[in-house]
């Protein structure tokens, strides 16, 4: 009850002193902000590959990742585009939710987080890409203590139920529209589609938020391709376009 009380005045405070009430999903502004955020790192290298080549997943995510973020530069160079981690280190669940969270898109603008990993599994044949969303049913939490004042104004006009909702719905759309442009881009590549998982910071993040399997780098074709400038360049090029496609709804 103290927090909500809490929660209430800090809102009546800010309204006070000119800060705008949101009335529509807070998810459907302008996409201002994008974070990139390459899987693993540090003492955590992720999926290994099978083969001689000896990938480790961090490192190919953490490439691609720095190859998507050249190509937003390129093609919406006003937007800001932030990475979780640009080097190899480790970097908590936790922190790397924390930053997409906190991230301020400005007042007329939202952010998005799109999460870079390359698949493993027990079988080699395993192949394809696949795009990750949180389970529609899972709540996420938008009041969390330490929210910021910027949040508190843009999330207050809508019930927690309403932007579960519209998260919801941005997710989904946000997943299609990355999943159109690899297909288009890689006709070869097996399509795994677009599945709910119980990934922690998909849950945590509390803004539009996907995580995409490139592949799988136990599969020796696969983990050859993380190996291609051009191959990685391409799907660089092809996640942005998504993010652009999404952005354009």
């Amino acid at each position: 009850m103290k927090k909500v009380s809490a929660i209430i005045l800090r809102i009546v405070m800010l309204m006070m002193f000119g800060f705008p009430v949101f009335a529509v999903s807070p998810f459907s502004l302008p996409i201002t902000t994008i974070i990139i955020d390459p899987g693993h790192g540090g003492n955590d290298p992720g999926a290994l590959s099978a083969n001689a080549l000896q990938l480790e997943e961090k490192s190919v995510v953490l490439d691609l990742s720095q190859r998507i973020k050249y190509e937003l530069s390129v093609l919406i160079p006003q937007a800001t585009v932030l990475m979780t981690r640009e080097d190899d280190r480790f970097i908590s669940l936790e922190d790397r939710a924390r930053i997409a969270r906190t991230a301020d898109p400005g007042v007329d603008g939202s952010s998005i987080l799109v999460s870079i990993h390359a698949n493993g599994s027990q079988y080699e044949e395993a192949s394809g890409f696949e795009i990750l969303m949180k389970h529609e049913q899972k709540q996420v939490v938008f009041f969390p203590d330490d929210i910021q004042d910027w949040q508190l104004v843009r999330y207050s006009g809508m019930s927690t139920s309403t932007l579960n909702k519209a998260l919801n719905l941005e997710n989904r759309q946000l997943a299609r529209a990355l999943q159109e442009r690899i297909a288009s881009q890689f006709p070869d590549s097996r399509n795994r589609g677009i599945k709910e998982q119980d990934v922690w910071v998909l849950n945590a993040s509390a803004i539009p938020s996907v995580l995409i399997e490139i592949g799988f780098i136990t599969n020796s074709a696969e983990s050859e391709q993380m190996t291609d400038s051009v191959w990685l360049d391409l799907m660089a090029r092809s996640i942005a376009e998504g993010i652009i496609l999404y952005s354009n709804r």
